[in-house]
């Protein structure tokens, strides 16, 4: 039930195989233990004897049971005394007890006050106590009278159901007598007989139910012909498998809603795959120890005679050995393994080359065990510096020095011939053995990975200088897999030269540089290696090892030069210091970055903020919060981009820790703590040890009585917030000065939630929940374990829906590479001209992809599209189209791409019909999932906002906006009304109001702007930078023809149209009146109707076409799709160029069109020509630039003139001014 209205908590659906059971029948109670052992069998365990049932529902909601050697038909009826069962027509109750002597609470919460004494007699229905739930006071009743004894003190946490206080009942007669059952059911010991083999019991465990010890049935698996157990384990690795290869690597919500989309006719098939998974463990176990089997069946092939793998067990093992995840990893290794003895191929060598790898050296001061790699060429170890022997190594604690894998690879003689290509395939190979030893369980995820290469043929024939170059390049190549494998050290010998890789947090990751041999030989942990540890922990990259992934992005992406200044507080200034990673005394780290970029070869800056994880958690005090506004101001002043790398867990909270040993309790009895306390105090001596102003209270005697702890450090408690709420306004302001984006990585909570939305542009990494509270502490107010995670919260999959994430990655690396590219879009500082990149898709080429009346993929029409076979380019130069906020508002399509080389915002419409999914709540059982279908072409209230969203972004980063306008309108309907479309429909106007940025509006090739929807982008609303066109096939009006002809040239009008242009009629109306006459109109008027139905819409949409909107002065031109590309580079080059010399001349005051209007005197050419303007400018650019300085220049004189008007010399003050 909970599955159809889209609950996709799966939590209890293990309670469905394995759960308690208590049954009172006659003044006895039956505990029962009952397992779920098959499809229709139950074993009902009670007093150390087991009974097996076989259960089968019919269709009249009967059970027929058979047990006890006989088969029953039983009814059931749950009621309020208790569960009614009918059984062969004998009708018997099973009775609910209830024990109205134990006063029990139904709330989670916590006990505020008892409201009566200890000992002292209530009546019925008297309040008894006040509990705290969900921040409400309530009062608890007695259900009868009685004396009243206390059980939980105040200030006591307590879930539902637990117990709060005793009654001693006033009746005792009201509390029913049951005892225990303590015999033996002799009579139906008798089991139920199953023919199952043992396969069929290793199949049942794997599809979740209860079959016992898994090793056991795997050893069972046997047959005279050894072939037989090699199909059967086949099969049953299959089985696993159709399980497992749907929730390995996945997020358990996205699984679960994929299982109820497919099996929605009969969601039965939905559980009993939740189901399998909930037994993860056992089921592995059993996979496990068939895998063993295999692999003595492989490695005495001779003896057993097997046959060689058959293809079902060859693809099971290469599925096993590729499933992600760390509860896969022993099983994947372990398939691995039997499908090498399988091929007949040699296991991983035991013994390393000493000629080329000195071990000892190499892992000096390391506990070892090998590891699995799949490769002869590759040897690994994980290494603990925190054991003195390798039987006790195991995953470490927090704290310790953590674990490194070692893995020592020998390259082919001839690796650097091929150049990149060749010695990238090398470095491959090692980390796909890397990647198969990490997969083992020992090793946890907080490991480093050191590598060691050698080459022993050397350079070969290739110059070492080239050599380097392609090692580089091969580095750059596998940098994503360097870090997701936590590479930290990388050194490669080629011939006698030493060659280490540059660390993460260098600018110069991942490339190489020379080393002494003595340097190669040995293997010294980084410092920061526990710090990398808590980060990986966390989910996240060490916070200064993302200088060395911006420096890897901009390098890739064809930049020459990469720089990272940290930035340091000093007093209350901020200045760059050349310092050791890993120095910060606060939770908060930034940098000032150059980098060269192909926008910008000569460079651009920008600055990086980000929550240092690894320092008390990432948290916010005080310090964090001055040093976040500082840098975000320092920003915002320059009006350089500012990017926030979000790890963190929110405010910071504390204790004053010093007062902890010190303070006393005053007990109302000192025998009974039960009865609870008057005050927390400190003896006079210990007040007078304190600094002053670190407690609040009065002295009372001896006793100094505790009014408020402030204590003696900073940073514990409401000051923290008081920062938050102050970065909270910075961030805001940001937004408003500057280019703002937030990176989230690991998870991001509180305050820090708060900062990623208020930067409005978010990128979330799949391990980055964004969340309010913690899943855990929402567990324990509800009193029940309702979410597992903190994605369900605020994962990817309800941020990227809702719009608060703008994309998502699966990486750091990529994460980075995604905040570059978007950076590539934005200018250099706030208010410069975008960055114009040279452009190989010529801008006069036609736009070949065509918008049809069908409906379409709007992204086909911006980024083009393959159709029969051949590429069909769309308006946006090829490949420079980027989506975002995909996940929400599905019927508007937004992006930034490139137009002739130069960065634009567009609005796209979608014309096909999507769907908004608002979950269900698992807090709430009875909340069900909605699934509300949007039209295309229509705004609703999520894409109305997200079309406001974007179109303010695209203004705050000084792109020139396109919106392809195909709307029909806004949905009116009772339920978007509800849902606030008015609202977000006028945020629209609001956002375009504020644009200081060309706006063009144009309606692409058969597509339509009606109604509401024209006002919200007319445009008039901003006539300073907003241009409306239209294309000769599209559409504008109030309403649709059909609609107005309803209104406006109904029936009687289309009659009098017939009557006119229809020769046949005309005749019949010429006739005398008469009834055979009139018949005959009328039925020559009903079969022209349709058609001259027809014809009033098409005399309508006569009235909705391009050139009419032109004849009327709506739009400013009629643009044809097929050239659309050309005009719009042309007119947005002109309208940037003129705005910039409009805004530059209106800085100091006037209006900006009186400045376009002094800019139009200015160039002396047609003004309606853009290709003339553009020529002008570029012929008069100094002119121009005088210009602007002259307007400056008289805009400041007339401000003097201003200042010292009254005064006898003020023609000379202000003259003295100007000099």
């Amino acid at each position: 039930a909970s599955l159809a209205k889209g609950q996709l908590s799966t939590v209890l659906v293990k309670d469905l195989t394995a759960f308690s059971q208590t049954i009172t029948y006659e003044g006895l109670k039956y505990d029962f233990l009952v397992q779920k052992s098959g499809p229709e069998v139950f074993s009902l365990r009670l007093n150390d004897q087991s009974i097996t049932a076989k259960v089968r529902e019919q269709p009249d909601g009967s059970l027929l049971c058979a047990f006890g050697g006989a088969t029953r038909k039983v009814h059931g009826l749950e009621e309020p005394l208790g569960l009614r069962i009918i059984c062969d027509g004998v009708t018997c109750l099973m009775p609910t007890i209830f024990d109205p002597s134990e006063l029990r609470t139904d709330v989670t919460g916590k006990v505020v006050r008892y409201l009566q004494e200890d000992g002292t007699h209530l009546d019925a229905g008297a309040p008894y106590v006040e509990v705290e739930a969900m921040k409400m006071i309530m009062a608890l009743k007695t259900g009868e009278a009685g004396k009243f004894n206390h059980l939980k003190p105040p200030g006591s946490i307590i879930s539902a159901g637990d117990l709060l206080a005793k009654l001693e009942l006033s009746d005792p007669s009201k509390v029913a007598k049951v005892e225990p059952y303590q015999g033996a059911f002799d009579d139906i010991l008798d089991i139920v007989e199953e023919d199952e083999t043992a396969a069929d019991k290793c199949a049942l465990l794997l599809d979740g139910f209860e079959r016992g010890d898994p090793t056991t049935l795997a050893k069972d698996l046997t047959d005279d012909n050894v072939n037989v157990v090699v199909d059967e384990a086949a099969q049953l690795l299959q089985r696993y498998l159709v399980v497992e290869s749907r929730y390995a690597g996945r997020p358990m919500d996205a699984v679960v809603q994929e299982l109820v989309a497919e099996h929605k006719e009969d969601l039965t098939k939905a559980i009993d795959v939740a189901r399998a998974h909930s037994q993860l463990k056992q089921r592995t176990v059993l996979c496990q120890q068939i895998l063993k089997e295999l692999l003595q069946i492989y490695a005495n092939r001779r003896a057993s005679g097997v046959d060689p793998a058959p293809m079902t067990l060859v693809s099971a093992l290469a599925q096993l050995a590729a499933l992600p995840g760390d509860a896969y990893g022993d099983l994947a290794l372990l398939a691995l393994r039997v499908s090498l003895v399988a091929n007949d191929e040699a296991p991983t060598p035991r013994t390393l080359d000493t000629r080329l790898f000195d071990k000892a050296s190499l892992t000096r001061g390391y506990a070892l065990i090998e590891l699995e790699t799949g490769s002869a060429a590759a040897t690994a170890f994980l290494g603990n510096l925190s054991v003195e022997t390798p039987s006790k190594l195991t995953k470490p604690g927090r704290g310790g020095e953590p674990p490194v894998v070692f893995v020592f690879f020998s390259a082919a003689s001839d690796a650097f011939l091929g150049g990149a290509k060749t010695v990238q395939a090398a470095l491959e190979n090692v980390l796909e053995a890397l990647a198969l030893a990490r997969r083992d369980a020992k090793v946890p995820v907080t490991s480093s990975s050191s590598v060691v290469i050698r080459f022993p043929g050397g350079w070969g024939h290739v110059e070492p200088e080239n050599g380097l170059k392609a090692l580089d390049a091969a580095a750059f190549a596998v940098a994503a897999r360097l870090a997701s494998l936590h590479v930290d050290a990388l050194s490669v010998r080629v011939g006698s030269q030493d060659l280490s890789m540059a660390a993460p947090t260098s600018t110069d990751w991942p490339t190489f540089k020379s080393v002494s041999k003595e340097q190669a030989d040995v293997f010294s942990p980084s410092p920061l290696a526990k710090r990398r540890a808590t980060a990986r922990r966390a989910g996240s990259t060490f916070c200064y090892d993302f200088v060395g992934l911006f420096a890897r992005e901009v390098t890739k992406e064809g930049g020459d030069a990469f720089v990272a200044d940290e930035l340091v507080l000093q007093g209350d200034a901020l200045e760059t210091q050349a310092r050791e990673p890993g120095q910060n005394d606060c939770g908060m780290v930034a940098w000032r970055c150059a980098a060269s970029t192909k926008e910008y070869p000569e460079g651009r800056e920008f600055v990086v903020v980000a929550n240092d994880v690894t320092y008390q958690s990432g948290s916010f005090g005080v310090k964090e919060d001055a040093f976040y506004a500082k840098v975000s101001q320092y920003a915002r002043a320059q009006g350089l981009p500012r990017i926030y790398v979000a790890c963190n867990s929110g405010a910071r909270i504390g204790l004053a820790d010093e007062l902890k040993p010190k303070f006393r309790v005053a007990w109302v009895d000192e025998k009974n703590p039960q009865a609870g306390y008057h005050y927390l105090y400190l003896t006079a001596a210990d007040y007078q040890a304190l600094p002053s102003g670190s407690v609040q209270g009065k002295l009372v005697g001896e006793r100094f009585v505790l009014d408020a702890v402030v204590g003696e450090k900073d940073g514990i408690g409401v000051e923290n917030l008081r920062g938050s709420g102050t970065i909270a306004g910075e961030t805001s302001r940001a937004y408003a000065d500057a280019f703002t984006l937030s990176y989230v990585t690991g998870r991001s909570v509180g305050i820090g939630a708060y900062l990623n939305r208020l930067t409005r542009r978010v990128i979330q990494m799949k391990q980055g929940p964004i969340i309010l509270t913690g899943y855990q502490a929402l567990n324990k107010l509800l009193g029940r374990e309702v979410y597992t995670s903190q994605d369900q919260l605020g994962g990817p999959q309800v941020m990227h829906p809702n719009g608060v994430s703008h994309l998502t990655v699966e990486s750091d690396v990529e994460g980075v590479a995604e905040i570059m590219r978007w950076l590539s879009f934005v200018p250099r500082v706030k208010g410069a001209p975008p960055a114009i990149l040279s452009c190989a898709d010529p801008i006069d080429r036609p736009v070949e992809f065509v918008p049809t009346k069908a409906p379409y993929d709007p992204r086909h029409m911006l980024a083009g599209a393959t159709t029969d076979g051949r590429f069909l380019p769309g308006f946006l130069d090829v490949g420079s189209f980027k989506e975002y906020l995909a996940g929400w508002g599905k019927s508007v399509v937004v992006g930034r791409g490139r137009l002739g080389g130069a960065p634009v915002g567009v609005v796209a419409v979608e014309t096909r019909l999507s769907e908004q999914r608002v979950p269900a709540d698992p807090a709430n059982p009875d909340s069900t999932e909605v699934i509300m279908p949007q039209a295309g072409q229509v705004w609703f209230p999520d894409s109305a906002y997200k079309t406001a969203t974007a179109i303010r972004d695209f203004s705050g980063e000084n792109l020139p906006t396109i919106i392809f306008a195909n709307w029909r309108g806004f949905s009116g309907g009772t339920r978007d009304m509800y849902g606030e479309v008015l609202k977000f429909g006028a945020m629209i106007v609001d956002a375009l109001v504020d644009c200081s940025q060309p706006v063009f509006v144009y309606v692409p090739p058969h597509g339509e702007l009606r109604g509401g929807a024209w006002v919200v982008v007319d445009p008039t609303i901003n006539s300073d930078f907003m241009e409306m066109y239209a294309d000769p096939e599209s559409r504008g009006g109030i309403l649709e023809p059909p609609g107005i002809c309803e209104v406006k040239f109904r029936s009687p009008d289309q009659k009098k149209v017939m009557a006119r242009t229809d020769a046949e009629l005309a005749k019949l109306l010429a006739q005398p009146a008469s009834a055979e006459r009139d018949a005959a109109v009328a039925a020559r008027e009903a079969k022209l109707a349709p058609l001259y139905q027809q014809v009033a819409i098409e005399f309508a949409d006569l009235h909705d076409r391009a050139g009419r909107m032109k004849a009327k002065g709506v739009i400013r031109d009629v643009v044809s799709w097929e050239g659309a590309r050309g005009y719009f580079y042309k007119r947005a080059a002109r309208r940037l160029a003129v705005d910039a010399l409009a805004k530059g001349i209106s800085r100091q005051g006037g209006s900006l069109a009186d400045a376009t209007s002094k800019v139009e005197a200015f160039c002396d050419c047609d003004w309606s020509d853009d290709d003339a303007v553009l020529s002008y400018f570029d012929a008069h650019a100094r002119e121009a630039a005088a210009m602007v300085d002259e307007a400056e220049k008289e805009a400041l004189v007339q401000k003097l003139k201003g200042i010292f008007a009254g005064r006898a010399d003020a023609g000379a003050l202000v003259a003295a001014a100007m000099a």
